[in-house]
């Protein structure tokens, strides 16, 4: 009798480790949108939507020597991915939609097509840049843009101190947990190439690790609630993880390699 009890308690934790491990792939499913999915048709509408997601202006990024590596050119996005381009990702099927949430700075919330995308994992940027064929930047990349291939340059504009009207920052009041929250894309000062928003509105997901042993991201640039000035410089870091999609403040914008005939 013993030994069938055995048994049968040994069967019920066989069937529950099953199903939680089941449970778990579904969970990996959700969350990770770079598995593929079987219920994608690629029809016109289906063009018409990428479409949509990659009209945006691209400037051409000399390539160089930067702390002892050779920077390749490539082309870079003037402005952040916008609510209205992810969208249209979301609409073919392709991205999953940002998580329902009660932030009062969720961009997706307000739905204006010309705000920046918030609360999206790396995982979620990646599987957008893939999808109209371009890539997240590195960290090396990002930081040859904004400084204007100009190794001294402290800000995308230069090394003046920034002010109110050089970024979208200092739009969050602790006091009142309420504030400005994202501004619209490509108000701001440009670097010298002209890539908008590089300080503030958005720390912006890179493709780079924090190092060969992290899960960490590296983000760069600052976002619109900073109020100190050492986060919108050029050599500023943020971290996430690639599941990281909780808060309306992060971001990313797109680059495509230069074809080398």
């Amino acid at each position: 009798m013993r030994t069938q009890q055995q048994l049968h308690r040994n069967l019920f934790l066989t069937l529950g480790l099953s199903a939680l491990l089941f449970l778990s792939l579904c969970a990996a499913q959700d969350e990770n949108p770079d598995l593929p999915s079987s219920k994608i048709k690629v029809t016109k509408k289906f063009e018409e939507f990428r479409k949509i997601a990659g009209s945006t202006e691209m400037v051409y990024i000399e390539g160089g020597e930067y702390n002892d590596e050779i920077v390749k050119p490539f082309y870079m996005d003037v402005n952040l991915v916008t609510v209205g381009q992810y969208k249209a990702c979301v609409d073919a099927g392709v991205c999953p939609a940002p998580p329902k949430n009660e932030f009062w700075s969720d961009t997706w919330k307000k739905g204006d097509p010309d705000l920046p995308i918030t609360n999206i994992s790396w995982y979620n940027a990646r599987t957008f840049a893939d999808w109209v064929g371009k890539r997240l930047p590195t960290e090396q990349e990002w930081v040859w843009a904004a400084r204007g291939r100009e190794k001294g340059r402290i800000y995308p504009w230069g090394n003046e101190p920034p002010k109110r009207e050089h970024a979208c920052w200092m739009r969050y009041d602790a006091e009142v947990d309420t504030g400005g929250g994202p501004c619209h894309v490509g108000q701001f000062i440009g670097s010298r190439d002209g890539v908008k928003d590089m300080a503030g509105n958005l720390w912006e997901l890179t493709a780079t690790f924090q190092n060969e042993d992290s899960m960490l991201i590296i983000m760069k640039g600052g976002a619109w609630y900073n109020d100190d000035p050492e986060k919108l410089k050029v050599s500023a870091r943020g971290v996430a993880t690639p599941y990281h999609r909780a808060y309306s403040c992060d971001g990313f914008r797109c680059v495509r390699s230069v074809k080398i005939k």
